[in-house]
Parts: structure tokens; C-alpha cells; sequence
């Protein structure tokens, strides 16, 4: 179940726009509309609805959604995502530079997951995944772009099991290591 999506840099979004389905203090729909889950930050509205004037930025919160998702599934298995597929602001002198950041927080089966990434151009500068089985996160993966050796930083816990190493070597710059 989506807890909240952020994005920064993507389109006509600027600065970071956050979707959250965590309800508010209101009770009186409590049944119908509001889940109650162990794992949540608090109560989740069951649906949501993006509203605004034409031209808000409403689709492209869609899109960056959409994007995040094609960027996880297919970015191991598929050649360079083209620069004019994660389109910066433009609309000011320096977020054309900056990168643009999505991340995502979600249950499944219990368990809380806050997974991210800063793409800058075509690659990736940063990338996260945060666990939460107790109320305190678990950093299972930090990859981020050390420009100082020109190459990639990987920081592992204990709780992220498998062929680590491997999986670092055969990452290319411009994939996502979860992909």
C-alpha cells in the first residue's frame, strides 16, 4: 500500500511536491476511507485525488510516478535512459543542474520500505533503500556517486543478504542497483 511518493526536479516540479495518503485527524468517514495498518506512520486514506487548476502540475505528478516505476523494472535490462526521459525544471538558471530526485514509501506484507533515487543526466547519483520492521529504519543499501574517484559507493547492512559484491560490479552508472 503507497504511504507517499516525493519527486523533485521533474518537469514543471521544481521544488519537491509529496503525495501523501496519510489521513488527517478527521474521523467521520473512518470506515470507509481510512486503513489501519501495523506497519503505517498512522492511518492511510484507501484513495486519493489529485485536483487543481489546468496546467498545475497534476500529470506530471502522474509521470514522475510512471517514471519511477519504468526506471526500477527496466533499467538493468534496457540501454541508456535518454536524458529526455527525466526532464529537469528548466524554468530558472539552476535546476537544469541539479538532479532530480523520486522516492517512494510503501507496505507490503507488513513491512514499511522508503526506497530513492537522484538521477543527474543519465546516471545515477544517489540511491537508497530504507526498512522499517520496528519503528527504527534500517539503511539495507546506500549507493551514492563519490566525484572524487569518479565511481560509485556502495554501504551494505548486515540485513541485506545475497551476492553483494556481484551485483555492485555488473551495475552499470546509468541503471538502478535494485533494478
Amino acid at each position: 500500500m503507497l504511504v507517499e511518493f516525493r519527486v523533485k526536479n521533474f518537469k514543471s516540479i521544481r521544488d519537491e511536491q509529496i503525495l501523501s495518503m496519510v489521513a488527517n485527524r478527521d474521523k467521520s468517514l473512518e470506515d470507509t476511507h481510512v486503513a489501519n495498518l501495523d506497519a503505517a506512520p498512522g492511518r492511510l486514506l484507501k484513495s486519493a485525488a489529485i485536483y487543481g487548476p489546468n496546467a498545475s502540475g497534476k500529470s506530471n505528478i502522474i509521470q514522475a510516478l510512471a517514471f519511477m516505476r519504468r526506471m526500477v523494472l527496466s533499467s538493468a535490462n534496457v540501454g541508456r535512459i535518454h536524458v529526455n526521459e527525466c526532464p529537469r525544471f528548466r524554468l530558472d538558471g539552476s535546476s537544469i543542474n541539479d538532479a532530480s530526485e523520486f522516492e517512494i514509501t510503501y507496505i507490503d506484507d507488513d513491512i514499511r520500505y522508503q526506497y530513492g533515487f537522484a538521477l543527474l543526466g543519465e546516471n545515477v547519483e544517489d540511491e537508497w533503500l530504507l526498512v522499517y520492521k520496528t519503528d527504527k529504519p534500517q539503511e539495507w543499501f546506500r549507493r551514492y556517486r563519490d566525484n572524487a574517484t569518479d565511481s560509485d559507493t556502495y554501504k551494505f547492512s548486515a540485513h541485506f543478504k545475497g551476492q553483494k559484491l556481484t551485483w555492485q560490479k555488473s551495475t552499470r552508472r546509468e541503471a538502478l542497483f535494485l533494478s
